[in-house]
């Protein structure tokens, strides 16, 4: 904040959170206690979430005295988030379950897309009879009336959907807003792996859970780039939650967004969230492991006292602003020095100094140093690079690292996931391991990997977890399993279907399985306790070891294949 807007706005990343109309910004908060005297003395917005938690709008010059209130534990800015990209049902062993004794398809159990929106008009989403198997949509995009307890958006409950279904078709909508209107498609295809119904197939493409009662969430694109923030996925995770309570239903949630911000240990404002709310009711959180496993977006490395390394970083054409993440540990004494593609020195930066700006002929850099926090033992040192005029300068950056006292050495360093940046930055020497992206790296969510159902082979492009063979630590064991990710055919906008790939789409094969799970164990009395780390040791047991895993568990892919009959508690 202590940058100019100018800067912010064109770093692509400070700048989230920050509304340039009202000159205010979208916080999240940790608090104990009331916060309803902050509410009323600073005359602010503020949307309590479950836990502890509340996302807060207030005008910059305010955030000081925010802080001072007693009952305030930790402010954090969002992040924005990125979207990850049926022979599966066969690969999954999920056929078998279908059928007697136990006549599974996700009834009375809830399912949460919470994602771009949803064809609500989809065949695969609707009955026999033509209404809605949506139990209730958020839009956030759509202003007028907003959930309780909730500022934006507008919520439709079912009778809502059937009366748009029963008035109106697709095509008369398009000169007004569609509750859920998905215009990614990314939703719609998520939706259909999840819970598709087949009506539109004749029953021949038909999802995980086709009877599960359905929760669709249309996050708002407040990212210039098209993309959500942190703050909106944990308004829509809350309200998911809040709205299973009232209905007294169990409830897998699928997310399929992801970014590269944070220690990846775990330890986030929104990974802490999610845990938080996976010990609440009987949910059941999956995400997806995203799709950076190969784009050379993640550097690792091991200093002793007295060493050097240089690590390199290459700058495309056209590439407008990036920023770079080192997570070290605090008590380590790093020197770090930045060298330009032209030789120009910078540094080395002073680690007692929160923010140091540097202008180059083509860019300006600010270098942010960081202390702890309450939740997160880590140093992060992040480095912000901005076009002064309309591109960085393209080559071979370097960023030259002295060791002068360590204890444990080891560090980190990630670039914005793929598809975030308007042009290619990439290290020279990447780490293909540990690229799970946040927040699959949540201790309580079950993290999903992809695979290719077809033959059995690993899908390049999935997020790997840590490596033991690496020499390093390993901070968090993860992914915990994987599923069908590649070629897979499913519901696409305007009724029909699609083929895609990513891991965005391996994650709702396992949040339509936990469905599964928690009808035959909850809603059917067989175990009123199967959800969450319940769910996700049943799907562990149920593993199926893929040809190419040489061990369990693996960094590509945990476990091993979902494979629902064989996680069935009394199969």
């Amino acid at each position: 904040m202590n940058l100019s807007e100018m800067e912010r706005e064109k770093s692509l990343d400070l700048n989230v959170g920050y509304s340039e109309e009202f000159e205010e910004w979208e916080l999240i908060v940790r608090y104990t206690g009331s916060i309803q005297n902050i509410r009323e003395e600073l005359q602010i917005a503020i949307v309590e979430l479950l836990g502890g938690y509340a996302v807060i709008r207030i005008p910059q010059y305010l955030i000081g005295k925010l802080s001072e209130y007693p009952q305030i534990d930790y402010i954090e800015k969002p992040k924005s988030l990125v979207l990850q990209q049926m022979v599966g049902i066969t690969a999954s062993c999920i056929n078998p379950v279908r059928r007697e004794p136990y006549n599974l398809r996700g009834r009375n159990v809830l399912v949460a897309c919470l994602d771009s929106g949803a064809d609500m008009f989809h065949p695969d989403f609707r009955n026999a009879d033509g209404s809605t198997r949506i139990a209730v949509l958020w839009d956030q995009t759509v202003s007028g009336n907003p959930p309780v307890g909730f500022e934006v958006g507008s919520v439709y409950g079912r009778e809502d959907i059937n009366r748009i279904l029963e008035t109106q078709n697709q095509e008369s909508l398009s000169a007004v807003p569609i509750p859920g209107d998905d215009v990614t498609g990314h939703g719609t295809a998520v939706l259909g792996i999840m819970a598709g119904n087949g009506n539109a197939s004749g029953g021949e493409i038909v999802g995980v859970a086709p009877e599960a009662d359905i929760v669709v969430v249309k996050m708002a694109v407040a990212d210039s780039r098209g993309f959500p923030r942190t703050t909106q996925l944990m308004t829509a995770i809350d309200f998911a939650v809040r709205y299973a309570i009232s209905t007294n239903q169990p409830m897998a949630i699928n997310i399929s967004f992801g970014n590269n911000y944070g220690a990846h240990n775990g330890d986030s404002i929104l990974e802490r969230y999610m845990d938080t709310i996976s010990n609440l009711y009987t949910v059941t959180i999956i995400s997806g492991t995203g799709n950076d496993g190969t784009t050379a977006r993640h550097a690792q490395g091991m200093l002793r006292t007295g060493e050097n390394q240089v690590v390199e970083i290459y700058v495309g054409d056209y590439l407008t602003a990036f920023n770079l993440q080192i997570w070290k540990h605090y008590m380590d004494d790093i020197e770090v020095e930045l060298e330009s593609p032209t030789g120009r020195r910078l540094g080395p930066f002073s680690p007692y100094a929160v923010v140091q700006n540097y202008s180059l002929p083509m860019e300006n850099i600010a270098v942010y140093y960081s202390e702890p926090t309450p939740y997160n033992p880590e140093q992060e040192i992040y480095l912000s690079f901005i076009a002064r005029g309309n591109y960085l300068t393209a080559g071979i950056w370097k960023l030259h690292l002295r060791a002068r006292d360590v204890v444990a050495g080891d560090y980190d360093m990630w670039l914005p996931v793929a598809g975030s940046t308007t042009s290619e930055v990439s290290f020279v020497r990447p780490t293909i391991f540990n690229t799970l992206v946040v927040p699959s790296t949540a201790r309580y969510a079950i993290s999903v990997s992809a695979y290719d159902s077809i033959n059995d082979t690993f899908a390049n492009f999935s997020g790997r977890g840590p490596s033991v063979e690496q020499g390093l630590p390993q901070r968090i064991a993860k992914p915990d399993l994987a599923a069908p990710g590649v070629n897979i055919n499913t519901c696409a906008v305007g009724g029909g279907y699609g083929v895609f790939s990513g891991t965005s789409f391996a994650a709702p094969f396992v949040a339509g399985a936990a469905a599964l799970l928690m009808q035959y164990g909850i809603v059917e009395g067989n175990d009123p306790y199967l959800y969450g780390e319940k769910v996700r040791a049943s799907l562990i047991k149920g593993a199926r070891p893929l040809p190419f895993q040489e061990k369990r568990p693996s960094p590509l892919v945990g476990w091993g294949a979902l494979c629902v009959k064989d996680s069935l508690p009394e199969n």
